[in-house]
């Protein structure tokens, strides 16, 4: 589990949403309804609440707006903003793309993998690069969203030595598939 120090609570990113922790106790808090008393950060009410409290020691954390949700939604907001912080901004086909800060590959992995979204004389292309560590050798994939094609380099490694399996899904709604 990743806590995250954000307005004085600590934050856990989870796919059922974000829940806020004691920064001291590192407990979930529980959200004081209107009447002052605790209900589960799970609730999925949106009505107003008064605060967050400590289950171990009581102590409250002050919301702004009187609204869990509210808060919820601004950590959410600050997090994707640290993440697109340095992005690229690329046009592809008159949408305004940000491309987020890649992330290094964990390094007892067996392969690598970067990506990168390259001008061409025919416009926007993303590359795929991949390979084996430790060997020269690697593999090109060409993605060509204007033309709904992805495309191999020949003269490398064949994609299929490095993935099972490549899906491109096209704006279109066409899906090209590498196997």
């Amino acid at each position: 589990m990743k806590l995250e120090l954000w307005e004085g609570l600590l934050w856990n990113k989870t796919p059922g949403g974000p829940y806020a922790y004691c920064p001291e106790h590192r407990m979930r808090l529980d959200i004081l309804n209107s009447y002052g008393k605790p209900i589960s950060q799970d609730t999925t009410s949106v009505t107003a609440h008064s605060g967050l409290i400590c289950p171990k020691d009581g102590r409250q954390f002050e919301l702004p707006d009187n609204s869990f949700w509210v808060l919820q939604r601004r950590f959410l907001a600050a997090i994707e903003a640290a993440n697109l912080k340095d992005a690229e901004i690329v046009d592809v086909d008159g949408y305004q793309i940000p491309i987020a800060k890649s992330t290094t590959p964990v390094k007892d992995s067996d392969y690598w993998v970067e990506a990168r979204i390259n001008d061409t004389k025919r416009g926007k292309q993303l590359v795929v690069y991949a390979g084996k560590r430790g060997n020269d050798d690697k593999t090109q994939i060409f993605i060509d969203p204007k033309n709904d094609k992805i495309s191999f380099d020949q003269n490398n490694i064949h994609p299929n030595d490095v993935f099972a399996k490549i899906v491109a899904e096209f704006r279109s709604g066409k899906k090209t598939t590498m196997e």
